[in-house]
């Protein structure tokens, strides 16, 4: 399963996607103001694999920290064929 986090971190939807995350055992990928959490630590310790779009990244002026994996936009479509299901949370 592929969770898909647009929301800032300080935010309900934020904190209630990465706890979903973490109790279903599912990938994490990070678009628009969700890249914020890819700057922080804890996404490595909430799922195994953490993806945040290199263009967010890039216009907000961020790095990855951890095991964050910066993607493009091809590779997010192939990443959410290749997932049994895909959850979007806002």
């Amino acid at each position: 399963m592929l969770i898909i986090i647009k929301s800032s971190p300080d935010t309900p939807e934020a904190r209630q996607a990465l706890d979903l995350a973490k109790s279903l055992n599912a990938g994490i990928c990070l678009v628009q103001n969700g890249v914020y959490l890819a700057a922080k630590e804890e996404c490595g310790d909430i799922a195994d694999s953490v993806y945040a779009l290199s263009e967010d990244m890039t216009l907000r002026g961020l790095k990855p920290a951890g095991n964050v994996k910066r993607i493009d936009y091809e590779e997010l479509i192939d990443i959410m064929n290749r997932s049994e299901k895909v959850m979007g949370m806002f």
